[in-house]
Parts: structure tokens; sequence; C-alpha cells
């Protein structure tokens, strides 16, 4: 799937109108609306509302393969979201994710009394919390050398901020 950063109201018009039929008690329609924002959103979509309502209307199983092609995707959507980024911040944003993911996945356990899957996701979920925190370092230094590399390419004309460019565009920089 692609990537889409849509642009329109359409995916919170949609998440609204889920809302709405989960207060009406029509589950089908919740998750249907659910899914049709999941879609419009491609690859970018990062939200774990889907796998909640699944839990609540009942569909454990659909929740936690939710929760599993999020993780699975995390990759792809952290390209999409920081690929211009050097690739300790996208390292970053990914375990970020991840972890948080882990959180909501650990609560949608404990609604559903599953207390084994809940501890695996609490686990996980402060694993990936501290792998962000140690990528987080070396991130910061990154970023910081990039912005160096920028402003030393600036002071030679165009030539450098065309080459500091080149180097980017082809991962030469970390």
């Amino acid at each position: 799937m692609k990537v889409k950063f849509t642009s329109d109201n359409r995916v919170g018009d949609l998440n609204k109108e889920a809302t709405a039929a989960k207060r009406a008690g029509d589950w089908v329609k919740a998750i249907r609306l659910l899914r049709e924002a999941k879609e419009a959103e491609g690859d970018s979509y990062a939200n774990t509302r889907l796998a909640k309502f699944l839990q609540e209307s009942g569909d454990f199983e659909g929740a936690m393969e939710e929760i599993e092609a999020l993780i699975k995707n995390s990759r792809v959507w952290t390209e999409g979201m920081f690929g211009h980024q050097p690739r300790s911040v996208q390292r970053a944003g990914q375990a970020s994710w991840i972890s948080r993911i882990h959180k909501d996945a650990a609560l949608i356990c404990k609604r559903a009394k599953n207390a084994k899957l809940q501890a695996f996701h609490e686990r996980e979920c402060e694993r990936w919390f501290a792998m962000k925190k140690k990528l987080d370092v070396s991130a910061k230094k990154d970023k910081a050398d990039e912005r160096q590399g920028w402003e030393d390419a600036k002071k030679q004309g165009a030539r450098g901020m065309a080459q500091f460019l080149e180097k980017k565009r082809s991962g030469k920089l970390p």
C-alpha cells in the first residue's frame, strides 16, 4: 500500500460517524467506518482505535490481528513520516510508535481479561520505550550534525547545497 496523507476531513468525518454508531450500539457500522478511515489513510494509518472497537464489540482476535498489523506496518509508516530524517530519528520514531501500540494492546487485553497477554504487551511497551530513549540520544546528535552540515553547505553556495542534498537523497548522511 502507498503512504497517503489525507488533507481533507474525510477521515475525521468517518471517525466521528464511527463514534456515533458506537454510541447507538451499531458495532457493525462503527467498525465498517473505521475500516474505511484506515483504507483512506493507507500506510499512513497510525491509530489503535479500530483495534479497540473490535475488542469492545467482542472480537478480541480481530483486535489482536489489528495490533499485529500496526506493528508489522510500523516501518512503512515510519518511512512515510520520518523518511527525510536521519536513520536514528526514524528508528526512534518507530520505537516510540511500537511502544504506544503495545500500551494500547495491553489496555485491550486488560478489558478482555487476558492477563497473560496483557503482561506481555506491558513488557513490550516498556522495552520499546527504553529503546526509544536510547535512540533519542543518537537521534539528537544526528539531527544536530545534519543541521551543521546544511549550514556548512550553505556557506559553500549552490554547489555545496546541491552536494549536501545529493548525499541526503542517496542515504550517505547518518
